[in-house]
């Protein structure tokens, strides 16, 4: 079996100006919710792929 690597990407919203740039978050809060939001999606598809099993077996 491939050895599966796991990649997370943070997509963070920042203000440039002219002597200063802004954060939309702070990092660490949008780093929580990536990860949270990472989690769930995870969740869904284990429950997705267990769906799917069951239907499988009463085929």
């Amino acid at each position: 079996m491939a050895d599966l690597i796991e990649s997370k990407n943070v997509i963070i919203g920042l203000s440039v100006n002219d002597d200063h740039f802004e954060f939309a978050t702070n990092i660490s809060t949008a780093l929580k919710n990536a990860e949270t939001e990472y989690q769930e999606l995870n969740d869904r598809i284990d429950e997705s792929i267990e769906t799917i099993k069951r239907q499988r077996k009463r085929i």
